[in-house]
């Protein structure tokens, strides 16, 4: 990663790695500019009457180990 003041301003992958030799897809190359969007979100979201809101960390945890154990349950 080459960084300018502080934040990352490109990713290059491992050119020893055995199956890519260091090449990033596009997504992974462009994930640097997501980072620091405006737009961005800050903190987890869940939909409420179709829309998202900002919810706590804790809570967010909750619906998603509540969702994965719900799935296990559906497939034994």
């Amino acid at each position: 990663m080459k960084t300018r003041e502080g934040r990352p301003i490109k990713l290059e992958g491992n050119p020893e790695h055995p199956l890519n030799q260091g090449a990033l897809c596009a997504r992974g190359q462009a994930s640097i500019g997501r980072s620091y969007h405006p737009d961005r979100y800050r903190s987890p979201m869940k939909r409420v009457d179709g829309k998202l809101v900002p919810t706590t960390w804790d809570d967010a945890l909750a619906i998603l180990s509540g969702v994965s154990v719900d799935g296990v349950r559906r497939r034994i």
